[in-house]
């Protein structure tokens, strides 16, 4: 399985995941998750291009977003898991499928 339908699954997951859990285990799924949204992006970096560089940057702000004490809990936290996972979701179906990709007219 590729790295990019991982990190679909992985924003599905965390979707799913939205519940009102303490400040220390919303930082540790947090952390886990921009850590593995990171290590995706760059497995897929030579074949994926930018793509898999803006998975890699939504796991770099998942780690850096966790250690905002305001953004922690409550609706912040949840806006931006939302705003973070529908932007991974959306790259990640755009480099499997041919959503975004332009074709050549033949002639």
């Amino acid at each position: 399985m590729s790295g990019m339908m991982l990190s679909f699954f992985l924003s599905v997951i965390l979707l799913i995941r939205l519940l009102p859990l303490s400040s220390l285990s919303n930082i540790i799924i947090s952390v886990i998750a921009g850590i593995l949204f990171i290590l995706l992006g760059l497995s897929e970096a030579s074949e994926k291009g930018w793509r898999a560089y803006l998975i890699s940057l939504i796991g770099i702000l998942f780690i850096i977003f966790s250690f905002f004490p305001s953004l922690r809990t409550g609706t912040n936290y949840i806006t931006i898991t939302i705003i973070l996972c529908v932007v991974a979701l959306i790259i990640s179906l755009s480099s499997e499928t041919e959503l975004f990709k332009f074709k050549k007219k033949q002639s």
